[in-house]
């Protein structure tokens, strides 16, 4: 699981996100979210928690909808987001991941390069 956040983290690095992992981490600690809470209330996030909660997922998505030619499949994206905060095995082999970093990394030195032209 370690190495899964450490591959994570680079590629959150690379992408030029800047998330609060850690803080992530320690609210997935309080407690399994209510997915219906929110919804029950009309779509209002009434604890400290839930606010901030939402506020890191937002952030996440604003950081990644800002990175031109990053494409994020969102059910795997959530996939990923939810094992790694249930401490569970990640689905996919950490050489398969460097290796998708490593293909995104590259797609992303093509932009730069292509927009220095």
């Amino acid at each position: 699981m370690k190495k899964f956040l450490t591959v994570l983290a680079s590629c959150l690095r690379f992408a030029g996100l800047v998330v609060c992992l850690p803080a992530t981490l320690l609210l997935s600690a309080c407690g399994k979210t209510d997915k219906s809470a929110a919804d029950k209330a009309g779509g209002k996030f009434e604890t400290v928690e839930q606010r901030a909660s939402y506020g890191i997922g937002y952030n996440v998505g604003s950081s990644v909808a800002r990175q031109r030619g990053l494409t994020l499949d969102q059910a795997a994206f959530q996939a990923g987001f939810a094992d790694a905060l249930a401490k569970a095995k990640p689905r996919v082999e950490e050489s398969v991941l460097r290796e998708a970093f490593q293909t995104v990394d590259q797609r992303a030195a093509a932009l730069v390069a292509e927009d220095a032209k």
